[in-house]
């Protein structure tokens, strides 16, 4: 959600202003979802799933002790969907690759 084609099917590397643009969306669905009270804890998986446990990840930084064992769990099915799905810029790795990565 918030990501424009343009930047999913971008073949090469993202410049500055893309990059930004990629690491708001999960706040900008946050956002969006807020006002669907109804959805309760899927608002805060769908916000936080590019949180890292050692505060690394975006768009609020948040360190372990803020997020919750869902949020984990979705954040590293994320990575590694992203690792073994084929990409505009890249073929998909084997799942045994990605465990290796992760």
């Amino acid at each position: 959600v918030y990501i424009p084609l343009s930047i999913l099917e971008k073949e090469g590397e993202l410049d500055d202003e893309e990059l930004s643009q990629v690491r708001e969306h999960s706040y900008m669905t946050g956002e969006l979802l807020s006002d669907y009270s109804e959805l309760g804890d899927i608002i805060n998986w769908a916000s936080n799933h590019h949180e890292k446990m050692d505060g690394s990840g975006y768009p609020l930084h948040l360190e372990k002790e803020h997020l919750t064992l869902a949020d984990r769990i979705i954040s590293i099915a994320d990575i590694f969907t992203a690792l073994t799905e084929d990409r505009p810029y890249r073929k998909g790795m084997a799942w045994q690759e990605a465990l290796q990565i992760m």
